[in-house]
Formats: structure tokens, sequence, C-alpha cells
């Protein structure tokens, strides 16, 4: 086998791997890509997802509140009518009173 055969099988041995090297770098770069591509659609999932679940916790936590928030004033009514119905029955009360005492002063002027 002549030199210039020997070199010229190592030129095209060359050429050939530069090849391959450029098809697989071209291979590696799509399969980048791709894996990019399914790491942020899974991202995207895991974030949705979590964002839904965070939103229903919000709203169970409202829920709750307005429930806590309604049986407390409830609570509050039901105690002020119990106030107002003891101030009632106190004003009642004074007014007999007075008026027992305003009559007593009248009847007693005229002894």
């Amino acid at each position: 086998m002549s030199i210039d055969k020997v070199l010229k099988q190592i030129l095209e041995a060359e050429r050939y791997a530069e090849h391959r090297l450029s098809e697989v770098t071209r291979e590696v770069e799509k399969i980048q890509e791709q894996a990019t591509t399914q790491a942020m659609d899974e991202y995207d999932k895991t974030y949705e997802s979590a964002k839904r679940e965070l939103e229903t916790k919000v709203e169970e936590i409202l829920r709750d509140a307005k429930t806590t928030a309604e049986k407390e004033s409830e609570r509050i009514v039901a105690q002020a009518d119990v106030e107002i119905s003891k101030l009632k029955k106190l004003a009642q009360r004074n007014m007999k009173d007075a008026v027992e005492k305003a009559f007593e002063a009248v009847v007693s002027i005229g002894d």
C-alpha cells in the first residue's frame, strides 16, 4: 500500500470522524432540548398542581374562618340580646321605683 493511499484513508477517516462527531453533537443537542422541554413541562405540571392544591386549602381556610366568624357573631348578638333584656328590666324597675317615690312625695305633700 502506498503512502498516498494511507494518507488518503487517514484523511477519509478524519472526515468521517468529524462528520460523525457533528452528527452526534446535533443528536446530543436535540436530546438536551427535548430533556429541557420535558423538564419544563414537568415543572409546569407540578407548579399548576401545587397552585391548585394551595388554592383549595386557601378556600377551605376562608370557609372555616367565615363559619367561625358567623358563629362568633351569633354568640355576640345573643349575648347582646341578654344584656339588652337585663337593661330593660333594670330600667323598668328604676322607672317603677322613681314613679313610686314621686307618688309618695306627692302624697306626703298633701298630709
